[in-house]
């Protein structure tokens, strides 16, 4: 996004610029508003030193009444602690105490001054916003800041600190009925402040007709909502945390006649290279923290290490391998019993006879057996795809010695009729309602450089197309199969030879005979899905912003910069409060299908912003998900907390009463 400004003296006029976008270069939108706002003055003759001093005397003059009809009063003769300068902008009289211009559109340098009390006075007014034109010296407007929040006990105002004026009182008033007034007017305060949601409610609600009862229900639900609005999780910053790690042994142990792997080609081995790449790129732009340990990293000790600190330092892991498999009963840990098995980027080094002798203890070294890695993990991988031999063999599958790669990973068995701590046998066709989904080979696997149906793009066509769908492509497991197997077979995955019968072939250097290269294929193979195959590897962005609207004095700019991830360009949400008109301003989006778990937004404030953020299921119906001040000066995660409530599809932000939010992204990680 481009945009210019007018600027003159060191101050600028927001409001007066030209603005452009490009997305995948194409002009989304183009913004012209330099002639709309003209400049009516550039002289700066007060000082910012002055403009306080005039702002401060502003404020001791002040007052500001409470209540209604026979109960109103004005509340006066309060303390001012100290003010400073908050910002230097060409601003329009529109809103001005007096027109300066028949423009009301007409800018003038302008100095916002912040004004504190000394403590939080009735109606929780700790402070004022003071309009000064800097050109004239003249007070433009002058308006109180309220707290939402309640006030520390020790900065509360007594009786004897300000002066209370009885308006439209037919006779005096006593000091008891005075302090007890002034206390119930603070709760109606309170109340007042926290109504000003109902907007937020009205704007989302707005194509609906709610019947009288139904309205007196969502009163009577409201309120709970505010009497309980203290166990709402407040905002604070933080950082969503998501892996994924990618390996890929490239057999260096054992050598061909030529002096490379002999136990894959070197066209497998640059196949592996390119896809690895091509999954860390697609992992990448999904903003998870991605590690492509493809080839010399890919060794036990490293992979190790990778796993355990992937699973303590991060709430949901994906891991990719491509490997030579199956398992031995002659590792050292548990001797005489079969463990599955994945080799490091050694792997075997077979001295007369692979399956005998074993001088450089490759055995125990070079393999990653389900025990190794069960013990690395704590079940926060929530995604695997083990592109090794036996990956998803059953045969041996067992908790108690650990057996089976599905259950080192997730530590859930695999089963056709799964419980609450199990995975479906058929993650495809059948899956469960878990957040967890494993894919492997039961016997042989798909080597990349193979084709599946002996004609055709190669297997690692499919593999890169499949994580494009799931990663790029906001598609679930099983529909990035589908559209995979769809666009390189021409079926869906369930129909095609990939996911029924096909021959695996990984070509090994024979040095028996006639040192060659042997292709012969293991028949019967297939890749299965275990688990949850309708999860979704995409993390939740918003798919599309529905609607922006500002209520009072709020409003908002560039609604379609918080789509997707990431990119730098930032939609601004801004309100602020003129009583009794409290400004709002809110963005409805879509996040494209049902998610759950926790929230984040990443943005930044210009000041210390309140923030509420809301969700739905049916973008009519809307739970308050968190709320509070946010003064966060540069872009960071802001979190907002785990919905508890069950799915949800639409959310919206809103900043409330005061605060210029600029905010880039949203994002919802479902949970484990």
């Amino acid at each position: 996004m481009f945009k210019w400004s007018y600027t003159e003296k060191g101050m600028d006029a927001p409001s007066k610029y030209v603005a452009l976008r490009y997305k995948n270069g194409i002009l989304k939108y183009f913004i012209d508003n330099w002639n709309l706002y003209n400049v009516g003055s550039t002289k700066v003759s007060v000082s910012e030193k002055d403009a306080v001093d005039i702002a401060m005397k502003a404020v001791s003059a002040s007052s500001w009444n409470l209540g209604t009809g026979n109960n109103t009063v004005r509340v006066s003769d309060f303390k001012v602690a100290n003010a400073m300068i908050w910002e230097n902008v060409f601003a329009s009289n529109i809103y001005a105490d007096k027109a300066r211009s028949e423009d009301p559109l007409m800018l003038y340098p302008l100095r916002h001054v912040w004004v504190a009390l000394d403590k939080f006075y009735p109606g929780n007014v700790y402070g004022f916003n003071v309009y000064v034109w800097a050109d004239t010296g003249a007070v433009c407007a002058v308006n109180e800041r309220v707290s939402t929040i309640d006030a520390p006990a020790d900065l509360i105002a007594t009786n004897d600190d300000f002066t209370v004026e009885y308006l439209n009182c037919e006779a005096p008033v006593s000091d008891t009925f005075r302090s007890s007034f002034l206390s119930s007017i603070v709760v109606v305060t309170f109340l007042s402040v926290g109504l000003g949601c109902v907007p937020v409610l009205y704007f989302l609600n707005k194509r609906q007709k709610i019947p009288k009862r139904s309205m007196l229900k969502f009163w009577g639900i409201l309120l709970c909502l505010l009497m309980s609005s203290m166990i709402l999780l407040p905002m604070v910053s933080a950082y969503p945390t998501r892996r994924a790690l990618i390996w890929g042994s490239e057999s260096t142990g054992c050598t061909s006649y030529y002096g490379e792997s002999g136990r894959k080609t070197q066209n497998e081995i640059t196949r592996q290279q390119i896809t690895s790449n091509a999954l860390k790129n697609y992992f990448e732009a999904d903003q998870y923290d991605v590690d492509n340990y493809q080839g010399e990293d890919s060794l036990k000790s490293c992979i190790l290490a990778n796993i355990s600190n992937a699973e303590n330092y991060y709430s949901k892991v994906a891991v990719i391998d491509f490997d030579h498999g199956v398992g031995r009963s002659d590792y050292i840990r548990d001797p005489g019993v079969f463990h599955y098995m994945f080799e490091d980027n050694v792997g075997m080094i077979p001295t007369v006879d692979p399956d005998g002798d074993d001088p450089d203890n490759w055995v125990n070294t070079n393999m990653v057996y389900d025990m190794d890695i069960y013990d690395e993990t704590t079940g926060d991988t929530f995604f695997a795809f083990i592109n090794t031999c036996a990956s998803a063999d059953l045969t041996y599958q067992d908790d108690d010695p650990v057996r089976g790669m599905p259950y080192a990973w997730t530590h859930r068995m695999v089963t056709s009729n799964p419980d609450s701590n199990e995975m479906s046998d058929d993650g495809y066709g059948d899956p469960d309602n878990g957040d967890f989904c494993y894919m492997g080979f039961p016997w042989g696997s798909a080597s990349l450089s193979q084709t599946i149906n002996g004609v055709g793009p190669i297997y690692a066509n499919w593999v890169e197309k499949f994580f494009w769908y799931a990663l790029i492509g906001d598609r679930s497991i099983n529909e990035a199969l589908d559209e995979a197997s769809q666009e390189i077979y021409n079926d869906d995955f369930g129909d095609i030879d990939l996911a029924n019968s096909f021959g695996a072939i990984w070509p090994m250097w024979n040095t028996t005979y006639y040192n060659q290269w042997d292709y012969d294929p293991a028949p019967n193979c297939k890749l299965v899905v275990y688990g949850n195959g309708d999860i979704h590897l995409y993390q939740y962005y918003v798919h599309e912003y529905l609607s922006a609207t500002g209520y009072g004095y709020g409003g908002g700019e560039y609604p379609d910069n918080i789509e997707g991830a990431n990119d730098g360009q930032y939609t601004r949400l801004y309100a602020y409060t003129v009583p009794p008109i409290t400004g709002q301003a809110v963005i409805d989006c879509d996040l494209g299908w049902v998610a759950s778990g926790h929230i984040y937004l990443y943005g930044y404030t210009t000041v210390n912003s309140y923030i509420q953020v809301w969700v739905s299921s049916d973008n009519s119906n809307w739970n308050l998900q968190s709320a509070g001040y946010i003064n966060q000066a540069s872009p960071d995660w802001i979190d907002a907390g785990t919905y508890l409530g069950g799915q949800f599809r639409y959310i919206a932000v809103v900043v409330y009463y005061y605060g210029n939010f600029y905010v880039d992204s949203l994002l919802i990680i479902p949970p484990i």
